[in-house]
């Protein structure tokens, strides 16, 4: 999470340094592989306003909404081994009754890969200048970037026309 905060702000400062904006900005993995000509690429993020991230499911948040909100809200510690790990439950558990955390609300997940177009791009990090404590409440939660930015998004899906069902990605 922190490499890929660190990605955006560079994002920003290249922006700034250069007198430049740029209309879309990419989080891609090493499996993605075009399936386009250069071309067909520019011409349809030319002629959209949207941006694009997959969102799981509701069926699936509704299953499983116990269980992702213990991923964030309990604290989780390094793990290693299996009685390294019932050990790390215990402890993380007992963290929990003694230093209860703030709930994450409106809790959200999906792929982390995404292609922003910059009004979205500019909302998440206004989002992250505002509120600094938000990355900090982050630390010892499990597959964070798979919900960190869902979550911030959440809210804002019609607005930022956010396309939930499109990654753009197989």
């Amino acid at each position: 999470l922190k490499s890929e905060i660190l990605l955006l702000h560079s994002v920003r400062e290249y922006e700034i340094k250069y007198g430049i904006n740029f209309d879309f900005i990419h989080l891609i993995s090493g499996n993605d592989y075009p399936l386009r000509s250069n071309d067909q690429f520019d011409d349809f993020f030319d002629n959209t306003d949207s941006s694009f991230m997959l969102y799981d499911s509701s069926k699936y948040w509704k299953e499983y909404l116990q269980y992702e909100e213990h991923t964030v809200n309990d604290y989780h510690l390094n793990k290693g081994g299996l009685l390294s790990s019932i050990y790390i439950k215990c402890v993380g558990r007992f963290l929990g009754y003694l230093f209860p955390r703030n709930r994450i609300h409106n809790l959200s997940g999906g792929w982390d890969w995404w292609s922003w177009n910059s009004k979205t791009f500019k909302y998440v990090l206004d989002f992250l200048d505002a509120n600094p404590d938000y990355i900090k409440r982050w630390n010892h939660t499990l597959c964070v970037t798979e919900k960190f930015f869902h979550t911030i998004l959440f809210d804002k899906i019609d607005e930022l026309h956010l396309e939930t069902w499109n990654p753009l990605r197989f």
